[in-house]
């Protein structure tokens, strides 16, 4: 009797990337409904959490969820809605683009 073939056990790094592709699936439709995507949303939460935070922070907490297009996307997006502040004195060296992000009150 010929032994049936082992599948090889996927490292965890697997399992981790697809849980995260499920909750970001799920923020995602969840969010949909406020014109958000799970970017936005951590946008938002960031410096909601921390009181303010420059787009250096932001970015640098966010660069392993978003690239950096994405997040200056979603940031534009976000402050167009009125939904985070951002001033507008240059940030050198702003993986996001310039100033602070805050939510807003």
């Amino acid at each position: 009797m010929m032994a049936e073939r082992e599948q090889p056990q996927l490292p965890i790094g697997y399992w981790i990337k697809r849980a995260d592709e499920a909750l970001t699936a799920r923020i995602d439709e969840v969010q949909a409904a406020n014109g958000l995507w799970r970017t936005g949303w951590q946008i938002l939460d960031a410096p909601h959490e921390a009181g303010s935070m420059t787009h250096e922070q932001l970015g640098e907490l966010l660069r392993p969820f978003a690239g950096t297009e994405s997040l200056a996307e979603q940031s534009a997006h976000l402050a167009g809605r009125g939904l985070i502040e951002r001033e507008t004195r240059p940030f050198t060296g702003s993986p996001i683009g310039d100033g602070k992000s805050t939510p807003t009150r």
